[in-house]
């Protein structure tokens, strides 16, 4: 695996990362990594990732699925990736635990935030920020109302490292259900089963101990 220094004052983001890629970086950020080792080892690091989420995946029937991806966990393998700020007036503020998510539609890999569209049968496959050691779940409440635990694929909150950007071993399709889609992501103290969060986003109280992160995103019928 890549070891990635310590990112400088001037070091790019991931975001910047996709921008060199796609040609759309200026050419006074683009001229950076020429003098900066750091830089080229994690735009290489991000072209291989975006070259494993690229590889096509085996799709089950247009439902709800939730599946391991060994692209993922070589990725996990990787150095942790470079943190990207993403807030909302409302529930993100800088610093705190966070969520986040790349979209892929078709062949395409894109990274997603508040507000996204996305569509029945795009894949998402989730990052957390966290400053700190903690236990995370992922829940959505879809267009119909209907709670789901993106992740983990148990009852109980799973450990993640302090970080950023950490890539989650778990992918979620999305089924054909349309509408705003709200989602969470519950950083914990301490294990938590996932059932009490559930009831928590129906209306409950949220756990002692326990960090809430939302996004918004809607989900609209494919063009």
């Amino acid at each position: 695996m890549r070891m990635i220094a310590a990112r400088g004052p001037d070091c790019w983001s991931r975001l910047e990362c996709d921008q060199r890629l796609q040609g759309e970086l200026g050419a006074d950020r683009a001229a950076h990594a020429a003098s900066c080792a750091r830089c080229t080892a994690l735009l290489a690091t991000h072209r291989d990732e975006r070259a494993m989420f690229a590889v096509p995946l085996a799709l089950p029937p247009p439902r709800r699925a939730r599946w391991i991806a060994a692209s993922l966990v070589a990725a996990l393998c990787a150095a942790w990736l470079v943190g990207h700020d993403h807030e909302s007036p409302e529930t993100r503020t800088k610093g705190k635990p966070a969520i986040g998510f790349y979209v892929k539609h078709g062949d395409a890999i894109r990274r997603g935030g508040p507000g996204d569209v996305v569509f029945p049968r795009d894949a998402l496959d989730f990052v957390a920020s966290s400053d700190r050691p903690a236990y995370l779940a992922i829940l959505s409440r879809d267009g119909a109302g209907t709670i789901s635990v993106y992740y983990p694929d148990g009852p109980i909150t799973a450990p993640i490292a302090a970080g950023a950007d950490q890539l989650l071993p778990l992918s979620v399709r999305l089924d054909d259900v349309l509408g705003p889609e709200q989602l969470y992501g519950v950083f914990c103290d301490q294990p938590v089963a996932t059932a009490p969060l559930e009831a928590a986003v129906r209306g409950a109280a949220w756990p002692a101990g326990c960090v809430i992160d939302t996004l918004a995103i809607e989900k609209r019928a494919a063009p």
